[in-house]
């Protein structure tokens, strides 16, 4: 609930904002929560703005930055949708992607628990070997070889769990401060 506004300001003060999330930023999948970066200004695309997986009437390009905050889980096509939101972001500029942790968020269960919603899930350390699913995605493997098709480089990952309290692994923390998100950051060639 709300992700993009709960980690405002510590991407403020790790420099998320200045050095990726600038210009002409595209929020796919902004629902009631676009990223408010003060580096850029955002135009929001969400389901009354058409399929996020074409942003279908976007030129080729003609964006800065293409940010995506706990979006792709619900893409039916997770490849097609990054084709797509690589095609409108100008080259050198930045894919700013948040999925939820497979881990942390859904807890290591498939379906989600939380979220039914979710038709795929992401992880830094397992594989689709580990849990046995196609639609379940290793950011180091699986999206990076989507990556390289797609002539983009991961410049950063980071595993994002400010205010988890893995004491209380079971609840779905996300409701409150919690997050338990993985941070995607890749550059268009």
């Amino acid at each position: 609930m709300n992700e993009s506004s709960k980690s405002y300001e510590r991407r403020i003060l790790n420099g998320d904002y200045k050095n990726y999330v600038t210009g002409n930023i595209l929020d796919v999948g902004c629902g009631t929560d676009p990223v408010r970066s003060p580096f850029g200004k955002t135009t929001g695309w969400d389901l009354c703005d058409g399929d996020g997986q074409y942003l279908a009437f976007i030129e080729d390009n003609s964006v800065d930055c293409v940010y995506s905050c706990h979006c792709l889980e619900h893409m039916i096509d997770v490849e097609l949708s990054l084709t797509n939101w690589v095609r409108v972001l100008k080259p050198s500029k930045y894919l700013f992607l948040v999925v939820p942790d497979y881990d942390l968020y859904e807890k290591g269960r498939w379906p989600s628990k939380y979220n039914p919603d979710h038709k795929h899930s992401f992880s830094i350390n397992k594989t689709r070997e580990d849990v046995g699913r196609q639609n379940h995605f290793n950011v180091c493997i699986d999206l990076l070889s989507i990556f390289k098709k797609l002539n983009v480089e991961i410049k950063e990952v980071r595993l994002e769990d400010s205010e988890f309290d893995y004491s209380k692994f079971e609840e779905d923390q996300t409701l409150g401060r919690a997050e338990s998100q993985i941070l995607i950051v890749a550059q268009k060639r």
